[in-house]
């Protein structure tokens, strides 16, 4: 079963210094990766970019510290590049349901996510908090999405 609630920015503040340096930069730049590139790069390696589409949202950039990365190995985020899904379904149409409510609307979100996951034919459960936000960048209106799991969970599935 899955459960997305939504969050405060209070929630990921101390989490991970991604998130504080993402949310700093969504307040200064509202988004818009040309008004400070430096301040984006910082939190590149855990962010996900997809292109909201009601069909799947395709990825523009999976980060080598992505939940992607981290649960399937970087080679299958490298090659999420114009896909739709990663290798579980259900639960990239769950955690992508509000990917163009993002887009809509303009405004991020923060929400906690507790599911199951198939990672190598052994489902696990995941909790973990998120901020997904509007990017733009080169004439594209893409979102972000900003997940960072518990390591030492995933370090124990081998």
């Amino acid at each position: 079963m899955y459960r997305i609630e939504e969050r405060s920015q209070d929630a990921l503040l101390g989490r991970h210094a991604a998130f504080g340096a993402a949310l700093s930069w969504i307040g200064r730049t509202g988004g818009v990766v040309a008004a400070d590139e430096t301040g984006f790069e910082r939190f590149l390696p855990w962010l996900q970019i997809m292109v909201p589409a009601p069909g799947g949202s395709p990825y523009l950039w999976c980060g080598a510290k992505s939940p992607p990365a981290e649960l399937w190995g970087l080679e299958l985020a490298n090659s999420l590049i114009g896909e739709r899904a990663v290798p579980d379904r259900e639960f990239d149409r769950a955690v992508g349901a509000d990917y163009l409510r993002v887009a809509r609307g303009g405004k991020a979100i923060i929400q906690a996510v507790r599911c199951p996951i198939e990672v190598r034919g052994t489902v696990i459960p995941l909790f973990y908090h998120r901020l997904v936000f509007p990017v733009r960048f080169r004439g594209f209106e893409a979102v972000g999405s900003l997940a960072i799991f518990d390591v030492h969970r995933l370090q124990s599935l081998g």
